[in-house]
Order: C-alpha cells, then sequence, then structure tokens
C-alpha cells in the first residue's frame, strides 16, 4: 500500500514491526479512531473506510486502552519534586526535634531551679530560727543577769524598778 502510494518501499518496516504491539502504539492508534466521532469509544469506533483493513487491526480490538507510560521528563520532574518534598520533610524533621530538645533542656532548666529555690526557701528557714534561737537566749541571759542582781546597794527607786520589772517578766 505505501508503495503503491509514494512510489518506494517503506525504509521503517523493521521498527513497525517491533512498535505495533506496544502498549503506547496501539492507545496512540485507538485515541486516532476516536477522533472521527465524539461518542464512539476507542473500542468501538470503526474506521471511516469500512472494507479497508488496518494493520494490526485485529490486535487493536482486543486491546483495552491503557494508560501511556510516563515519559522522561515527567519522571524527572517527579523526582525533582519529590527530592524537595523530602528536603522539606526532613527540615520539619529537624525542627521538630530541635524544638523537643529545647524542650526538654527547658524543663530541665526549670526543674534545676525550683530545686534550688526550695534550697534557698530552707536555708532562709534556718536562718531565721537560728536567729530566733538567738533571741530567745539573748532574753534569758538578760533575764538571769536581771535575777541575779543585789539591789541591797541599789538606791530605793532603782531597787523598786527591779522588783516591778522582775513582777512583770517572770509572773
Amino acid at each position: 500500500m505505501f508503495h503503491e502510494i509514494q512510489g518506494t518501499s517503506f525504509q521503517f518496516l523493521h521498527c513497525w514491526n517491533e512498535l505495533r504491539h506496544a502498549p503506547k502504539w496501539i492507545t496512540e492508534s485507538c485515541m486516532k479512531k476516536s477522533k472521527n466521532s465524539r461518542t464512539a469509544s476507542p473500542a468501538t469506533s470503526s474506521p471511516s473506510i469500512p472494507d479497508t483493513k488496518i494493520l494490526g487491526e485485529a490486535e487493536v480490538d482486543n486491546v483495552e486502552v491503557m494508560a501511556r507510560p510516563i515519559g522522561r521528563k515527567a519522571v524527572k520532574e517527579r523526582l525533582r519534586k519529590d527530592k524537595d518534598k523530602q528536603a522539606v520533610t526532613l527540615f520539619i524533621e529537624e525542627l521538630k526535634e530541635e524544638w523537643k530538645e529545647k524542650a526538654k533542656n527547658r524543663a530541665e532548666f526549670y526543674s534545676q531551679i525550683y530545686i534550688q529555690e526550695q534550697e534557698r526557701l530552707h536555708v532562709d528557714q534556718e536562718n531565721q530560727n537560728l536567729k530566733k534561737e538567738k533571741m530567745r537566749l539573748k532574753i534569758i541571759k538578760n533575764d538571769e543577769r536581771i535575777m541575779a542582781m543585789d539591789t541591797s546597794n541599789m538606791p530605793s527607786l532603782q531597787a523598786e524598778y527591779l522588783v516591778v520589772v522582775v513582777l512583770i517578766r517572770f509572773v
């Protein structure tokens, strides 16, 4: 047929023999047939000239339309996008780890501050107790000094004052 139309033999016949059974070529030929009628599906469409037979038509009718394989550019683009997504995902995971580490360090820091504050409060309480004890001992010492005073050598007014102080304090 090609020889009659063109006047020369088809020089890529060996390529046609290899590719005519490939899913991509079968899908392409089905799509070209369906362009003639918008409502016709690729499997049910008929050629425009019913008497002519297209080479490999029997195989086309039995094959379901398959999705075209992804091209090289699309594969490269998908890989590049996936790599970008992986980089972003990795970065987000690193940020999460850093936040967890900071939260852990913050919790440890606050627990140490709490412990130190408790120790400081304990030391302050001990200091207050010591001051109270010193004051109590000072008062006792002063009271003992007053009780041990000899009032016989004192003037009468001063001796009466001491007696009143002792009565007020100890009674």
